[in-house]
């Protein structure tokens, strides 16, 4: 486009947007109506409150601005009002200010706290309390109830806690509640978690999967059907995730041009997930996002002879084999979602048979894990800290902190089988060969 162009283009777009008089707004022509904007108040960070309605007319479009206006002060918090509030009243409250401003949560992140209110609080007796009415007590009884239940991980109940906290530190900010009673037991239930923590770490295992149990794996993802088809969609991609130690979203967002065939390396730049969408104003829809990567540990990885064999697979049989295409497509030949990935991938643990020390199949998740895939980013970072590669390396190459890998990714014991026994043993030392 030339200077002359753009600034043609610049006019005819200042044409289409009307000033209205103070404090009316602003206008702007659109294809089929009109759009209107128009400020009111501040949000909770300071930032100016803009509203936004569309119609064929201005008629129409001032009539839903005045709609809008009407249930923001119809839901606005004052002191009395927030007093009468129910605890998890509150909590969703706060929940709809943050959503309301600007990147303020991630749709992940706002899925967590929504499933915390709902399921930690609303279901629970403090959930219906009036907020004047909650002691420290009340909130102190409510997280020893949930840790005594043993029914929840401590992350959920460190959760829990945190999401009732930040509720009423944010009704007191906002100067609706004049005082907090999480304060007199924050330092209390803050060491209790500690703790438990600590505790839980001492008698915590760390599951990988045994030489012989990757050669069933493997075996089995590679089973083909009478036609001489893979009979499993993500055989291979699933191999890929044990040789790479990548995440499933990350895995799903890949796309053919992060793959440098010149190079031999990966580029993992993006993660794919499922949230729901809170655009939708007709119950709960969910949508396939893709955002950053997780902690942002963006990085090009230096591939495996195996890992670029494997990749070969999957693109000869790629019905979208095109730079931009996706690397993990579903039947329907879309990109397919983590979740759905792991439903076929359990099929596999399934059908190979893989058990862990209970007897019970491997894929089923324990409390701390993320997906039934999480043993292979163990099983990665297990193998290569056998070989003797170091934890900071092992740590860039799965985008990881080193302290997330030595805590929760590395086994120091193997598994053996004794007669019809399985047993985690810590092997007698020896020196590592390097390759």
């Amino acid at each position: 486009m030339s200077n002359n162009e753009a600034s043609n283009k610049g006019l005819e777009n200042r044409s289409k947007r009307t000033k209205a008089k103070n404090g009316d707004g602003c206008w702007v022509k659109v294809k089929n109506g009109y759009k209107y904007k128009k400020q009111h108040g501040f949000k909770a960070d300071g930032k100016p409150l803009i509203l936004v309605t569309t119609g064929k007319t201005e008629k129409e479009c001032r009539a839903k601005m005045e709609k809008r206006i009407s249930d923001i002060k119809q839901n606005m918090l004052t002191a009395d009002t927030c007093a009468k509030l129910t605890l998890a009243e509150l909590c969703y409250k706060h929940l709809d200010t943050h959503l309301s401003e600007a990147e303020r949560l991630k749709p992940k992140s706002a899925d967590r706290r929504e499933g915390s209110i709902r399921n930690q609080v609303e279901n629970y007796p403090i959930g219906s309390l009036q907020v004047s009415s909650i002691s420290s007590w009340d909130i102190d009884r409510h997280i020893e109830g949930l840790i005594s239940a043993k029914k929840l991980s401590i992350s959920s109940i460190v959760k829990a806690y945190n999401v009732i906290n930040s509720a009423f530190k944010w009704a007191v900010s906002q100067q609706m509640l004049s005082y907090n009673p999480c304060v007199a037991i924050h330092d209390k239930l803050i060491n209790r978690f500690s703790n438990l923590r600590s505790k839980k770490s001492v008698n915590k295992e760390i599951i990988v999967l045994s030489s012989d149990e990757i050669l069933l794996f493997k075996a089995e993802s590679k089973r083909l059907c009478k036609n001489e088809k893979p009979k499993y969609r993500v055989g291979a991609a699933s191999r890929l995730l044990l040789e790479t130690g990548l995440r499933v979203g990350e895995l799903c967002a890949l796309i053919w041009s992060d793959w440098d065939r010149e190079s031999h390396t990966l580029s993992i730049t993006k993660t794919r997930f499922t949230a729901i969408d809170r655009t939708v104003t007709d119950g709960p829809k969910y949508k396939t996002w893709e955002g950053e990567v997780k902690n942002c540990h963006w990085r090009e990885i230096e591939l495996s002879k195996e890992a670029e064999e494997i990749l070969n697979e999957i693109y000869l049989s790629s019905p979208d084999p095109s730079p931009t295409g996706h690397i993990m497509l579903n039947r329907s030949q879309k990109p397919t979602n983590p979740s759905k990935f792991i439903e076929c991938l359990n099929r596999i643990f399934k059908a190979a048979n893989i058990l862990d020390d209970h007897g019970n199949p491997i894929y089923l998740l324990s409390e701390d894990d993320i997906s039934g895939a999480h043993i292979f980013r163990r099983t990665c970072a297990t193998n290569m800290h056998n070989k003797g590669i170091s934890t900071l390396d092992i740590a860039a190459y799965l985008g990881d902190t080193e302290e997330t890998i030595i805590k929760h990714y590395i086994s120091t014991k193997e598994k053996i089988k004794v007669g019809n026994k399985t047993k985690n043993i810590v092997p007698f030392p020896t020196p590592k060969i390097k390759d």
